[in-house]
């Protein structure tokens, strides 16, 4: 059982700056519209795979903000990638990295 619950996720004014914004449409160009983690290029209706532009090094971390080797295009809905349902390879991500630094502490 966890004994500390992490505060929920939320964007940033940083992930809404117009410079932000335009590197994830330049690696979607540069990359294509595929999740980087597992491949998905449709979701289950068929329509084009919602991305998200996430930072591999957390900016809480120390990671670079807008340089594009620490960005990864991942997934945000679950289905059809093998996340069990849980909202993505985002957020799959996003859990993994709150536990990492959970457990850092």
């Amino acid at each position: 059982m966890r004994t500390i619950q992490p505060p929920p996720k939320t964007a940033d004014s940083d992930l809404r700056d117009p410079a932000w914004v335009k590197l994830v449409a330049h690696l979607i160009k540069r990359r294509g519209r595929r999740c980087e983690r597992c491949g998905k290029t449709r979701e289950d209706d068929d329509s084009p795979v919602a991305l998200i532009g996430d930072h591999i090094v957390e900016r809480r971390d120390g990671g670079a903000v807008l340089d594009p080797d620490n960005v990864q295009l991942l997934c945000r809905r679950a289905g059809g990638n093998g996340d069990g349902g849980r909202g993505g390879c985002h957020s799959i991500k996003t859990a993994e990295a709150r536990t990492e630094r959970l457990f850092r502490r």
